[in-house]
């Protein structure tokens, strides 16, 4: 198949299942499995479903990262939420109040999944003046942290512009961890991503709170967003809205 749009979850199934391209990836960390699905992060041998409150749903995208990416475009989304790749439908015809007909939009988006050289999706930024200043404003936890991981993405990626630069200039963030790109793009996210969050993992706070020990996903959030502009001018960077499910 050219495709794979991984949808993550953490809970027992609230929908109908999702048909082929998708693939609904359940995160199962401390053994605990919901039921109703048929994929697991945990279901390969290299996983990191145990860091799942850390990571989020890349902890999902991660499993099938390092293991089946055999896909010409390749996709990430949420149980409650897909980006809508149909241009040619309003977004407000998806304002849904339940996960009632999530099958049904879900199969007008696949239906609209093609492959394109050198394309990536991304869900419509926001411009929140400063990144920085509005990451923060909401994980003031975080901002050590934060400020730490951009001397440690310059040392991994010596070739790339200044994280700090983009980070303090740009106010255009793409939120929810969302895509739909090219195999060789996605892959080169997943790259810098997972390798910049395992080496911060050595100096993340070890007293965040609930909300907060989600880090490694707020940070994956930011550093799309400055992925984006890294390839903007070697590849089709397509911006499209979220359709959301709750």
């Amino acid at each position: 198949m050219d495709f794979l749009y991984i949808v993550a979850s953490h809970k027992e199934r609230q929908a109908e299942a999702l048909d082929k391209p998708y693939v609904e990836v359940c995160n199962s960390s401390l053994g605990v499995r919901p039921d109703g699905y048929n994929v697991y992060d945990n279901s390969f041998d290299k996983n990191i479903s145990q860091k799942n409150l850390m990571y989020c749903e890349l902890s999902q995208l991660y499993s099938m990262w390092v293991n089946d990416f055999d896909y010409e475009m390749i996709g990430l989304g949420h149980y409650r939420r897909l980006l809508n790749l149909n241009p040619h439908v309003h977004p407000n015809e998806f304002r849904l109040d339940s996960f009632s007909n999530r099958k049904t939009v879900a199969d007008s988006i696949a239906n609209s999944m093609q492959v394109l050289d050198n394309a990536f999706f991304v869900s419509t930024p926001f411009n929140v003046g400063s990144i920085i200043d509005h990451f923060d404003l909401f994980h003031p936890q975080l901002s050590d942290l934060f400020r730490h991981s951009f001397s440690v993405f310059q040392k991994q990626n010596s070739n790339l512009p200044s994280a700090e630069i983009f980070f303090r200039n740009s106010g255009t963030l793409s939120t929810c961890n969302m895509f739909f790109g090219s195999k060789d793009l996605v892959d080169r996210f997943c790259n810098q991503i997972f390798a910049l969050l395992f080496e911060l993992e050595k100096d993340a706070p070890s007293d965040l709170d609930g909300y907060q020990s989600r880090w490694a996903g707020f940070f994956a959030e930011r550093y799309l967003s400055f992925f984006i502009s890294q390839i903007s001018e070697e590849a089709s960077v397509i911006y499209r809205p979220v359709v959301s499910f709750d």
